[in-house]
């Protein structure tokens, strides 16, 4: 008899989804092969009892490959369905699908059209008046509104959001904008809809516990009795996530195991049968997941749940990889890109990893009484079987998650999950006694947000790693693997092989320490996408890293009702990003050409994070208090801070110099110092190609470095002060022509750059122009033969 066919049909279905996403995708093809294979493998196993795992293991992955096509197929079905001009003005008509999200001046949600497409919608909010009319808004509202149709946009940056790909994952192709909230009309509503009641009581409790736990603990306990991620604190998620501990901010499917048990252990307590028990538990837990947004890890703990509650119920085997491969099949079965989300990959992968590994030791046989040594197996397995998927998703694993985890997950999850439902469901009794249970909680919470915040300050832990290849993720599943087949005993002398597995273990993750970050060939540079400002990281071949200015958008004082939860910040959530996919851990040289907020602001974030060695400046004092805060937090760091020496050429490493061009000491009448012109200009020498850096220079600054220098033609210029018309005039470019020339810019700026005449002017030199506000980062590669320009947004050729 076929052992688990369930874990067979999965693991193939797995492999479906993954070829067929990647190469041929004809649903019907893939249709027409599954009922072949089916009636020919069911008449051989008929006549001759024999074929049924191959039968099995081709269906599943012709399930798979169908699956996916399918959903290839209606995605381009829904493009061409809701297919209009891209940020065209549209009234729309459809059902609120989603319990709205209102985050500051913005209210959020999927409205789902009468001809059933889905349609995200982003709506801004002008007033307060318009803030407290939209939380009036609720699912299963039929409305119409105003909005502009555009395309989600495209990942901008390398290793960047890419915002297409993950609303498609959704089945939505187009988001609708509109700032003029005043034309939605809500047309019909379902108040009595089961959606739209437990939205109320998930609204209801997130309300009591408000009133329960000040700020910043009303956010953690919202985030893992309910789900609501995003009313968690910032600092708090930053710190958790460094540490490899950020899954107990959320729920997860560990509290759906800790729930199911607690629930049933009462049950069991008030004299019901287990089997009454189990079904009154297991038909709890569809409002259970619906209550806290059904979240994939708690999707896939409930469905499990379920079956063991099932089997419980009925008194029937039990076989919890079974029940996992059955949950995962419904999973894809229902979104199968869901298979490409770090959470679905995590999830599954420790949990199929402690059902093979743990269930496989006999603690109380190997007389291991203290439980300590069980928690510290159950963590070192989870922590080897998410390894490889932290670091392709986050580029990052903390040297001390193993034990962070191994503290803080056993006490959030049977500790504080526990005490926190037990806080909320009291105060409803009595308020007092509900309220003492919370500060009971608070207390604890405080002193692991002191511990968690204490350990993250000590340096070194953090460490920033490359995306490995995929022949080093191949080695790792394979040792990954025959640990696995070696421990359950699927080998003779399996002891020797479980040894061999291990050995084979420790030389895979050597060879990722030895040669992480490897070393790459020829330089390269990347004008990053940070709206309207500027930020260039250049790697070059020996390793050394040097940024020049981190973008950054001005921070204005916004009424209460405006203030977002996690506000937008370019140096945290665009160029500490891209450093840490790029392996990047330390900074040899940053280069702050003047102190405008669009080119300093977002290197706050990146000083806090990144240690810098030598921080090249201007000899001007810092301007406004967020310069004079980042030189004390540079200075804090132990950089070194110089002034360039003009004219002095400084060889960085065998085949790349630099010279500093400007700024000189020069002031204007009125005895001010005026901050364009006194940025740093200098000029690369990479291999056989030259690269001008020019900061925000305007013409003053351009006629002095024509007059001071006999600048040669180049090869790159990056286009000053983001292409604005007081900068690169005539002379300045007919000295220079350039081939390529890259603006940075913001897209839709308020200042309407880049100027036509710049453009223009370049144009008549021939220079190719290159956008970040239309081509997203802008990546060169310089070796010894010249170089290669590759824009991280292809042109439309239509």
């Amino acid at each position: 008899m076929l052992r688990r066919p369930f874990v067979w049909l999965a693991c193939s279905f797995i492999i479906g989804v993954i070829g067929a996403y990647w190469s041929y995708q004809d649903w019907m093809s893939y249709m027409i092969l599954f009922f072949i294979v089916a009636i020919v493998g069911g008449v051989v196993y008929y006549h001759q009892a024999r074929g049924l795992l191959l039968t099995i293991v081709c269906l599943g992955f012709l399930l798979g490959a169908m699956r996916i096509s399918f959903a290839e197929w209606d995605a381009e079905a829904e493009m061409r369905a809701t297919a209009v001009e891209d940020k065209r003005l549209v009234q729309m008509t459809g059902e609120i699908i989603t319990d709205p999200v209102i985050d500051g001046d913005q209210i959020s949600f999927i409205l789902r059209l009468q001809k059933s497409q889905r349609i995200q919608v982003r709506i801004y909010l002008k007033t307060e008046s318009e803030w407290k009319q939209a939380h009036q808004l609720r699912r299963k509202m039929m409305i119409s509104l105003d909005a502009q149709l555009q395309q989600p946009s495209l990942a901008r940056n390398p290793y960047g959001f890419d915002y297409r790909a993950y609303l498609k994952q959704k089945n939505i192709y187009w988001v609708g904008y509109s700032d003029q909230f005043e034309s939605l009309e809500i047309v019909a509503s379902q108040p009595t809809h089961i959606q739209r009641q437990l939205d109320e009581l998930r609204r209801g409790l997130a309300t009591q516990i408000k009133s329960l736990f000040p700020t910043p603990y009303e956010g953690f306990i919202q985030g893992i009795l309910l789900g609501y991620r995003n009313q968690v604190d910032p600092e708090l998620i930053e710190i958790y996530q460094n540490l490899g501990i950020i899954h107990v901010l959320a729920i997860s499917g560990l509290h759906v195991g800790v729930l199911i048990g607690i629930l049933y252990f009462i049950l069991k307590k008030l004299g019901l049968a287990r089997e009454h028990a189990a079904w009154l538990v297991m038909i709890s837990l569809p409002i259970y997941v619906i209550l806290t947004g059904a979240g994939i890890p708690v999707v896939r703990a409930a469905i499990m749940g379920g079956f063991v509650l099932l089997s419980v119920a009925l008194n029937r085997w039990k076989d919890p990889l079974s029940f996992l491969a059955i949950a995962l099949l419904c999973q894809l079965i229902w979104n199968p890109y869901q298979l490409f989300q770090a959470g679905f990959q995590l999830s599954y992968a420790i949990t199929t990893s402690l059902i093979l590994v743990v269930n496989r030791v006999d603690f109380q046989e190997k007389k291991i009484k203290n439980r300590l040594y069980q928690a510290v197996f159950v963590t070192i397995v989870a922590q080897v079987s998410s390894f490889p998927f932290l670091l392709y998703h986050f580029n990052q694993f903390s040297m001390v998650a193993w034990a962070c985890n191994l503290l803080f997950v056993p006490i959030f999850s049977g500790i504080i999950f526990p005490l926190a439902w037990l806080s909320v469901c009291m105060s409803f009794i009595s308020f007092d006694l509900g309220g003492f249970i919370a500060k009971v909680l608070i207390f604890l919470l405080s002193l692991f947000d002191q511990l968690a915040t204490w350990v993250d300050g000590m340096p070194g832990l953090q460490y920033a790693w490359a995306t490995p290849s995929l022949a080093w993720f191949s080695l790792y599943a394979f040792a990954i693997l025959y640990i696995g087949l070696a421990w359950n005993q699927y080998f003779y002398d399996w002891k020797k092989h479980v040894l061999r597995a291990m050995i084979c273990f420790v030389l895979v993750m050597g060879s990722f320490i030895a040669f992480s970050n490897p070393k790459q060939i020829g330089t390269k540079v990347t004008f990053l996408d940070v709206g309207q400002g500027d930020c260039t990281v250049i790697e070059t071949q020996d390793g050394k890293v040097i940024l020049v200015d981190g973008g950054g958008k001005p921070f204005y004082a916004q009424a209460k009702w405006k203030q977002r939860n996690h506000p937008f910040e370019v140096g945290h959530d665009v160029v500490f990003p891209f450093l840490k996919a790029s392996g990047i851990n330390k900074i040899d040289y940053l280069i702050m050409t003047h102190g405008d907020y669009d080119h300093i602001g977002g290197l706050q974030a990146i000083a806090e994070r990144i240690p810098i060695t030598t921080v090249i400046r201007n000899n001007q004092l810092p301007i406004h208090s967020s310069e004079q805060k980042l030189m004390a937090t540079l200075r804090d760091q132990g950089s070194s801070i110089k002034v360039p020496q003009l004219g002095l050429k400084e060889v960085i490493e065998p085949g790349i110099e630099w010279k500093f061009l400007h700024p000189s000491m020069k002031r204007d009448d009125h005895n001010q110092i005026r901050t364009n012109n006194q940025s740093i200009v200098f000029m690369m020498n990479i291999y056989s190609s030259k690269l001008l850096m020019t900061g925000d220079i305007e013409v003053d600054a351009e006629k002095e470095i024509n007059a001071r220098w006999q600048l040669p033609r180049v090869d790159v210029l990056k286009v000053a002060h983001h292409g604005s018309a007081t900068s690169t005039q005539n002379d300045w470019v007919n000295r220079l022509r350039p081939q390529h020339a890259i603006i940075s810019v913001g897209q839709h700026n308020r200042y309407q750059h880049p100027s036509p005449e710049v453009l223009t002017r370049l144009t008549s030199v021939n220079a190719n122009i290159w956008r970040t506000d239309e081509q997203g980062a802008i990546v060169i590669h310089f070796d010894e033969t010249g170089y290669n320009i590759q824009p991280n947004i292809v042109k439309s050729t239509e």
